[in-house]
C-alpha cells in the first residue's frame, strides 16, 4: 500500500523470541508493555525501513512458507548488539 500522497510512510518489521509481556511498574503508575533483546531488535529494525517496506529476521524467515518471496538486506549491526544480524525483506508488489 502506497500512503505517500497522503504524507504517510509506513514501515513494518517482524521479529520473533523470548519477551516480558506484562504489567511493569509499581502500584502508582503501572504501563502495561513488551521487554525483551527482540523487542529491540525489531524496533531499531522498524526505524531503518523505508516507507512501505517490510523487514524481518532470521527467526521469522525459518517460519515462513517457501510461496512467500524473501530477498536478503545486508546484515546489519544495531545498537545494543555485540554482532551483525541476517535481515531480509518481503517483496510487496
Amino acid at each position: 500500500m502506497r500512503f505517500e500522497k497522503f504524507g504517510i510512510g509506513i514501515r513494518v518489521e517482524i521479529s520473533s523470541g523470548e519477551m516480558f509481556l506484562g504489567n511493569v511498574g509499581s502500584q502508582r503508575r503501572l504501563d502495561y508493555t513488551v521487554i525483551g533483546t527482540d523487542v529491540n531488535i525489531s524496533q531499531r529494525l522498524a526505524s531503518e525501513a523505508v516507507s512501505g517496506q517490510i523487514l524481518m529476521t532470521e527467526s521469522v524467515k525459518s517460519q515462513l512458507d517457501s510461496r512467500v518471496r524473501v530477498t536478503q538486506e545486508p546484515p546489519r549491526l544495531l545498537k545494543g548488539l555485540e554482532t551483525q544480524i541476517s535481515v531480509f525483506s518481503i517483496g510487496t508488489e
